[in-house]
């Protein structure tokens, strides 16, 4: 097959003439079963390309499952279908940013495979591995902000002072924090430890129930921006615990949200009667032991608790 030179109108994907949401890697002539390194072949010009360039002769690839997914705005498309998920990044860091002009904030905005908390219908969520590798090779400017606060912008793709890369395990994020009030607030903030979680906005492509209906899984999802957050993570980084609640939750017929709240007030000391009383017969089912008195203390009470977790082997 003799062998054509790439066009001169190939060129990095982010640059300024380059229509939004088109890159070599969305593209219908981009082979990704013949790769060489970081490229892959290009059935157009008969030449490894990157994913992140493009040229001229880019076509829709319409052969994909999830060739419907509509990339021209990275924000305005699909807002009405927009969802939310917050996830505590077991790695977030600041660092001296390469460049040497200030700091650059690190962390997961999400990981494959790690289930949810229970979400808004008592269903939980877990994200299929690659569920946002097309979304992120249409290079659809994304954009990092506070809390979702389009008015405290981080970061962007489009600037390269946001950088998302899909590793194996999740989407690992890298912002070049502005001078600005709040990106002085995320640097503090996550150096004294009072941040430790990550957020992501995106639209559902394609997804999976299980037959009950309790459990979905995400196989492509559009991903609309990235924020750093304080608030309660839907999807905790240490998945026994999650499974542990729910296995005794279950184990004990027990509404799941709870006695999550239960176990969280006992923990904070803020303990009502209702829940003690809750705790108490969660205990009672799973290691019958001498009742202990309606006024327990919390430090029986999560002692009861530890011995029962012990006897379901969690």
């Amino acid at each position: 097959m003799e062998q054509r030179d790439l066009p001169d109108n190939y060129r990095p994907a982010l640059e300024g003439d380059v229509p939004e949401g088109r890159a070599c890697g969305n593209c219908a002539f981009y082979d990704e079963s013949n790769t060489d390194g970081d490229r892959a072949w290009c059935q157009r010009w008969d030449e490894y390309v990157r994913g992140d360039y493009y040229c001229n002769a880019w076509q829709a690839d319409d052969s994909s499952d999830d060739g419907d997914m509509d990339i021209d705005d990275g924000r305005a498309a699909d807002m009405g279908n927009l969802e939310f998920r917050t996830f505590e990044a077991d790695v977030t860091e600041i660092r001296q940013a390469e460049s040497g002009d200030g700091m650059t904030f690190g962390g997961y905005a999400w990981k494959y495979d790690v289930p949810s908390l229970p979400l808004g219908h008592g269903f939980t969520e877990r994200i299929a591995p690659g569920a946002f590798t097309r979304s992120l090779k249409s290079r659809v400017d994304i954009r990092a902000y506070v809390n979702h606060n389009d008015e405290l912008l981080l970061g962007s793709t489009r600037a390269k002072t946001l950088r998302i890369e899909d590793r194996a395990d999740g989407g690992w994020v890298e912002i070049d924090l502005p001078d600005t009030s709040w990106g002085r607030d995320i640097r503090v903030l996550t150096e004294r430890g009072d941040i430790q979680g990550m957020s992501f906005g995106f639209s559902t492509i394609r997804d999976k129930w299980s037959d009950d209906n309790t459990e979905r899984t995400l196989l492509a999802a559009k991903l609309h921006e990235v924020s750093v957050v304080t608030g309660v993570p839907a999807y905790p980084q240490t998945t026994a615990s999650v499974r542990k609640l729910m296995a005794l939750a279950t184990r004990t017929a027990t509404d799941v949200d709870e006695l999550s709240d239960a176990m969280t007030a006992l923990q904070s000391g803020d303990l009502t009667e209702d829940q003690a009383a809750l705790l108490r017969s969660v205990v009672d089912k799973v290691a019958p032991q001498q009742e202990a008195p309606a006024s327990a203390p919390s430090a029986i009470l999560a002692a009861k608790l530890a011995l029962a977790e012990k006897a379901l082997g969690l």
